[in-house]
Formats: C-alpha cells, sequence, structure tokens
C-alpha cells in the first residue's frame, strides 16, 4: 500500500493531535528545505533514518534502442537516498513478519 501525503496527514492528526492544516504546512515546509538544499548542492542527514542527496553517474557507452547504435552518455547528476539503521529495521521487520505470515 502507498501512504499519500494526505494519508500521513490524517496519522499526524490521529497519533500526536496536529491539526490537518498543520501537519500538511509542516510537510509542505519539509520538502521545500529538502529540496532547496539539494539545488544548492547540499546533503540532507536525519541521523538514523536517512541521507538525501545527488550523486553523479559518470559516462557510459549505450546502445540506442531502436537504431542499435553506441553512443556515450555525459556524466549526469542523480538523486540518492541512503536508508539509516531506522528503515533498514522497519524493512527487517516487515520481511520477518511477512515470513511469518502476519
Amino acid at each position: 500500500m502507498k501512504v499519500s501525503q494526505s494519508m500521513l496527514v490524517d496519522q499526524m492528526k490521529e497519533k500526536y493531535g496536529y491539526t490537518k492544516v498543520s501537519s500538511n504546512e509542516f510537510l509542505n515546509n519539509l520538502k521545500e528545505i529538502i529540496t532547496e538544499n539539494l539545488e544548492s548542492g547540499n546533503d540532507v542527514q536525519f541521523v538514523g533514518f536517512c541521507t538525501f542527496g545527488i550523486k553523479t553517474l559518470g559516462s557510459r557507452t549505450s546502445i540506442h534502442p531502436i537504431t542499435r547504435e553506441k553512443y556515450i552518455t555525459e556524466p549526469h547528476p542523480v538523486p540518492k537516498l541512503i536508508p539509516g539503521k531506522m528503515i533498514k529495521d522497519a524493512v527487517k521487520i516487515y520481511a520477518d513478519n511477512k515470513k511469518r505470515g502476519i
């Protein structure tokens, strides 16, 4: 199941008592700050949770799918997300529960 922003807002309201407006504003502001830092070339690190960053893929030889001609791609930046311990632990718990049929 995918959890949308509106679902996160509802969860913040139910679990912590925030209003929908303040929760939505918080999430939008957080996304804006992360985006601005990435645009400036800064990594954004939430210790133990994850790190958002940018890495540069080097040039490589590719093949055009229609003409089958070889060409070289230019180095270019791509987004990266490095999961922290909290995310890794959550995935491990999910996998363990799935194995047990929970």
